[in-house]
């Protein structure tokens, strides 16, 4: 008989248990989804405000990097007035964007041909990289005025959205590669949070 009961009072203990398990893995479930769709919408808006710098840009005649700031201004103004997102949010993500360009241009500068064949707005077609390219493509011979940027000022951190491309772990080496506008995660390696990024 005590056996029995013991037996009984087991597997309501495994049965909890098993209640509490499967409760926890929904309540992660439901925690992954909404982070999901917030990485999507920062991502989605990214894209939408580096659209909107490149017809501003290019609707100016100067194409110095002064108008290209004036431009993301204008952009983050634009989506900030429509009520796309706040203003520290547009803020935000029009530092990313000039960042973003200014690696951009970097790479242009030094990497020769293989960079303008990659970076080619033809061959990139939508996207916040695909505006940028546009936009460098715009600057013609003003890409030669862009100021040397701090390294620095061109680390990327987790939880930043960023354009395509690919991201080196300043911790392990290793590398993230994104074919298309994303949010950067930590290294899957080495858990380190600030990268480089290369082409």
């Amino acid at each position: 008989m005590k056996s029995l009961e013991n037996r009984h009072t087991a597997a309501r203990g495994n049965s909890r248990t098993r209640a509490r398990t499967e409760a926890e893995a929904r309540a992660i479930a439901r925690i992954r989804a909404a982070a999901a769709v917030v990485r999507h919408r920062q991502e989605s808006l990214y894209d939408r405000l580096a659209e909107r710098f490149r017809l501003a840009y290019e609707q100016g005649t100067d194409r110095s990097r002064a108008a290209m700031e004036v431009a993301a201004e204008k952009a983050r103004e634009q989506m900030a007035a429509a009520g796309a997102v706040t203003r520290d949010q547009s803020e935000r993500l029009k530092v990313l964007l000039l960042r973003d360009l200014d690696r951009t241009a970097a790479e242009l500068r030094t990497a020769g041909e293989r960079a303008r064949e990659r970076l080619d707005p033809a061959r990139l077609g939508a996207g916040a990289l695909a505006s940028l390219a546009k936009a460098l493509e715009a600057a013609g011979d003003g890409l030669h005025d862009f100021a040397h940027r701090a390294d620095e000022a061109l680390a990327y951190r987790t939880g930043e959205v960023t354009s395509a491309g690919t991201l080196t772990c300043a911790g392990c080496g290793g590398v993230l590669r994104f074919r298309e506008t994303g949010t950067v995660p930590p290294c899957p390696s080495c858990r380190n949070t600030e990268f480089r990024k290369g082409y």
